[in-house]
């Protein structure tokens, strides 16, 4: 593609295709999924550093398309459910966070519903959601809340790391954690305890 060039996401998907076609790795992807022992959870094995560098021009790709074709693409990744399909999406819509409209933001914090384990829970939370939270706190807050109430181990685990690392670190958001991990401190959800451990020790160790 030359520069200035547009693609549609439907070229973009199949770029997408291709690459993970030819860097699947079966046996690491039996690997991962016995490892990560949750239901729903699909990979194709590719080692994240080898896929860090092969999306690379796919960024490019991405950031060459119309707004809408972006998000299209993006959704798409979502729903199609693996890991690597996460990894691409993330990074892509990461460029996004400061400029996206009050519709856009609805869209980003919508998608969580396809997320299926809590790694691409936390790429999703560390990298797009914590972002968006320093810049529309009362937004993204009553988004959190509606996660923390939700019956889903993914929604709620949602509700939490968000909060972990430098905003837990600032001690300025502790009322709101600690209202997120009473709320959940009963569950006999591995993953949610632990990610109450995570955000309560990362506030103990902030300012």
């Amino acid at each position: 593609m030359k520069n200035g060039d547009r693609i549609n996401s439907e070229e973009f998907l199949n770029e997408r295709d291709k690459l993970f076609e030819n860097h699947a790795n079966p046996a690491l992807a039996y690997v991962r999924i016995e490892d990560h022992k949750e239901s729903g959870y699909q990979c194709i094995g590719i080692p994240l550093t080898t896929l860090r560098k092969v999306y690379r021009p796919m960024l490019k790709h991405f950031q060459a398309m119309s707004e809408e074709q972006q998000w299209f693409a993006y959704e798409q990744m979502f729903k199609r459910g693996y890991e690597e399909d996460f990894v691409l999406a993330i990074a892509c819509m990461k460029t996004k966070i400061k400029s996206m409209s009050s519709n856009e933001r609805i869209r980003l914090m919508n998608s969580a519903s396809h997320l299926n384990a809590w790694s691409n829970v936390d790429d999703y939370c560390l990298s797009l959601i914590q972002p968006l939270f320093l810049l529309h706190k009362e937004e993204v807050t009553h988004r959190l809340r509606e996660w923390n109430q939700s019956s889903e181990i993914w929604l709620q685990r949602c509700s939490l790391v968000p909060l972990s690392r430098k905003v837990a670190f600032s001690g300025e958001h502790f009322p709101l954690i600690r209202e997120l991990c009473e709320r959940l401190k009963f569950s006999e959800k591995d993953l949610i305890r632990k990610a109450i451990g995570w955000v309560l020790k990362d506030s103990l160790n902030g300012d």
